[in-house]
């Protein structure tokens, strides 16, 4: 497959990982209000437990039961392959090009996880990648949607995540008083 723009590559091997700094002179003019984003829905559902996330899961989990006694198959097998929103780490989806992360953060009572009603990757490994891929492509922009915050956690437990966020991606936060709008 070739894309239409002559400096990317679909398959995340190449040029696709600055696509945004390759396109800087165009990108400049505008806001980032102006900009779409390629991005990923629940971007840490790529690796889930069986465990499921703490929460009021009612109807979903009935709805999996039900699936599940239907078929005659064991509830997991209902709900994992529907939990499973992508295939690849949250390094390799921002190498493919996406700028967009909707992260989901969990609680689970002992630390802060990505879920997707079954829980997934610890939330440092992705803040981790997110780091790692901005360190090595420091024109790029990622909007990290961090959003949900299941499991009951506590204003402490949500300052810790807020910390976490803080310290690990410090260099590349933009402050709350930076100019988003024209």
């Amino acid at each position: 497959e070739t894309s239409q723009y002559p400096n990317t590559d679909i398959h995340g091997d190449g040029p696709s990982c600055s696509w945004m700094g390759e396109l800087h002179a165009e990108l400049e003019s505008h806001t980032l209000f102006e900009l779409t984003l390629p991005g990923t829905h629940n971007c840490g559902s790529y690796l889930l437990s069986e465990e499921l996330m703490p929460g009021d899961w009612g109807e979903k989990s009935e709805a999996a039961l039900k699936v599940a006694e239907f078929l005659h198959i064991p509830v997991e097998d209902v709900i994992t392959p529907w939990s499973l929103t992508q295939d690849r780490s949250v390094l390799k989806q921002l190498e493919l090009g996406s700028r967009y992360l909707d992260l989901r953060a969990g609680w689970n009572g002992k630390q802060w996880r990505t879920f997707h009603l079954e829980q997934g990757v610890l939330i440092s490994d992705v803040l981790a990648d997110v780091e790692a891929f901005m360190a090595k492509h420091p024109m790029e922009i990622v909007y990290l949607e961090v959003s949900h915050l299941v499991g009951s956690p506590t204003r402490e437990q949500v300052v810790q995540l807020a910390s976490m966020i803080q310290k690990i991606c410090s260099v590349y936060l933009l402050p709350r008083s930076f100019p988003l709008q024209k």
